[in-house]
């Protein structure tokens, strides 16, 4: 990694010890049996919420999987080293992963779904997916598991695939509606 990239990183990394509950909290959400239980239930209440709601929460469950797959994928490919493994001198707040940290996979799942609300539902509804994103980012640097350039390269692939899943949807509606009969008028 380059100097500026390791200088953000322990910027970030070396924040006080104070803020070690949210950031953990924040990176590892997920794996909280609250979370587990309040995501499905965030998920109905987005699809009853209105239109563009219900179809920027659908793709952002489209979008996901596709931006972790891509991420995944990429650190098989281009393999860069977590600052957990490469530096000694990381402050670790979480489990220490061995794995390669090209583009950081929860960036990247939280930019696909920011992506898609925004794209749908606007700024409105997706500012808060935007900051849901940036503090996950944060939090992957904060518990030393992931460079900001990995953070960054997670955030480009999530908002790539939020991208294919909407026009790919789009592509289709196009399809699907030039494909069906005209509706015959009445004299």
């Amino acid at each position: 990694m380059n100097g500026l990239d390791r200088a953000i990183f322990y910027g970030i990394n070396r924040w006080p010890e104070s803020m070690r509950d949210f950031w953990v909290f924040i990176s590892e959400a997920t794996k909280q049996t609250g979370v587990r239980i309040a995501l499905p239930i965030l998920i109905v209440i987005l699809c009853v919420s209105g239109k563009a709601t219900r179809k920027a929460t659908l793709h952002g469950l489209a979008a996901w999987p596709l931006a972790d797959l891509l991420s995944n994928s990429l650190k098989n490919a281009i393999p860069f080293e977590r600052p957990c493994v490469a530096l000694p001198d990381v402050y670790l707040r979480v489990g220490k992963l061995t794995t390669y940290g090209t583009a950081s996979s929860h960036a990247a799942n939280m930019a696909a779904i920011a992506f898609v609300f925004c794209y749908h539902t606007g700024w409105r509804g997706g500012v808060p997916w935007l900051i849901v994103a940036l503090l996950t980012g944060l939090s992957r640097i904060y518990v030393g598991v992931h460079y900001p350039s990995q953070v960054f390269f997670g955030y480009l692939c999530g908002a790539l695939c939020g991208l294919v899943v909407v026009k790919t949807w789009e592509a289709f509606v196009l399809h699907r509606n030039r494909s069906e009969p005209a509706p015959v008028e009445e004299a």
